[in-house]
């Protein structure tokens, strides 16, 4: 995984800095091909989204009575982070921050087996009984966690049952799956986006 290219978006509304990842050498140039497709539809869709929420800022904020000596531009990023890479397997990730009133931000997680060239999922990793086997574990953290109090997680309905079938997760450095949930998914906002680790 590479720099394909960088590059800033500047203009009255927002300052964005972009860094395009590009996947290369695997044996199966069409899986190739799909993910570097893949990666860069996601980073043309993470550019439109922030203009667009850029410029219903900007709106909202005159709107308001907003002042143009007052008015700053969003300033947002767009690029990867590779997280764990071997003869098997590839995990990473695209990024999207930005800089609004809440802080934005967003990731797409792509998880190959290099051997097999195709995607690898939660299945493959923990079985048939993979379901039980990650929902028991998370089930086990969420409850250590609670123990501090600067931790809360939602309840009851609200709170968390289960993994969906296409849940977002990497495998980090020491080749442990991480299980990934958005800002608000299972916890209140101020808990951030929630990654637990899998020791099964």
């Amino acid at each position: 995984i590479m720099t394909l290219n960088s590059f800033q978006i500047e203009n009255d509304n927002v300052e964005i800095a972009v860094e395009v990842p590009e996947v290369n050498g695997l044996e199966d140039k069409v899986l190739e091909a799909r993910i570097n497709l893949a990666i860069q539809k996601r980073i043309d869709e993470a550019n439109e989204g922030i203009q667009e929420r850029a410029e219903e800022y900007k709106e909202a904020y005159f709107a308001t009575g907003g002042t143009e000596e007052g008015y700053k531009p969003i300033q947002a990023e767009v690029g990867y982070e590779v997280k764990y890479i071997n003869d098997k397997y590839m995990s990473f990730l695209v990024y999207q921050f930005e800089s609004l009133a809440s802080a934005y931000t967003d990731f797409t997680y792509y998880n190959f087996d290099l051997e097999e060239n195709r995607e690898v999922t939660l299945e493959d990793l923990f079985g048939e009984t993979y379901l039980e086997i990650i929902n028991k574990e998370m089930n086990d953290q969420i409850e250590i966690m609670k123990q501090n109090p600067e931790n809360m997680f939602f309840e009851v309905d609200m709170g968390f049952k289960s993994i969906r079938e296409d849940q977002s997760f990497y495998i980090n450095e020491d080749g442990q799956v991480v299980i990934c949930f958005d800002k608000y998914e299972i916890a209140p906002g101020y808990m951030g986006s929630i990654e637990i680790i899998i020791k099964e």
